[in-house]
């Protein structure tokens, strides 16, 4: 999915681990933006990680095309052969809380705070908070992620996402649809 205002686009895919038994720690991505001519404009590459059994959406926001316009984006996954694939003995997800959670317009972006709660007595590496824009259709406008890096046990941390999004559509936003949206990925 291509979702974006002014020069600012993200990319979105789904990805599903069918395997109940096993996941990953880490897999590389690439996100790549093109025009209507097929003619590559940015592309960009990133990190994530899926539970045994888990559907999620991968998010590449932020990018910045300053020349072109881009019609299409995708995501594949580089090295799939040497991704190292743990048992699900070995790797769960922990326990967190989603706290606080709000949603408004502010400067021309949809604007998305709250905070997440380690409710565990180990580290989380790594939490990626993900979120969409919606308009009062239920139609995505905008997609954006923020990453949290070593939260502390029983810890708690921030976060403030941001999603531009056209003016024309400001009073449109759907901010508890938006609120609902918030998808939140942890690794240990």
């Amino acid at each position: 999915i291509l979702l974006g205002s002014g020069r600012n686009f993200s990319a979105v895919a789904t990805v599903k681990n069918p395997n109940s038994d096993f996941g990953t720690k880490l897999f590389d991505y690439e996100a790549r933006f093109y025009d209507k001519s097929g003619v590559l404009l940015k592309s960009a590459r990133g990190t994530e990680f899926i539970y045994p059994g888990e559907t999620k959406n991968i998010i590449e926001a932020g990018a910045k095309i300053v020349e072109g316009i881009p019609t299409r984006a995708e995501i594949e996954l580089l090295n799939e052969g040497e991704i190292n694939w743990l048992k699900n003995i070995d790797f769960f997800e922990p326990t967190y809380e989603l706290k606080e959670a709000t949603a408004y317009f502010e400067n021309g972006q949809a604007v998305i705070s709250g905070y997440v709660a380690n409710m565990t007595n180990s580290s989380f590496s790594r939490v990626i908070v993900s979120v969409f824009a919606f308009d009062n259709l239920g139609i995505k406008t905008g997609a954006s992620k923020y990453e949290i890096k070593n939260l502390k046990p029983f810890g708690v941390a921030g976060f403030k996402i941001f999603i531009p999004v056209d003016v024309a559509l400001s009073d449109a936003l759907d901010f508890e649809a938006v609120k609902q949206s918030i998808a939140i990925g942890v690794l240990k």
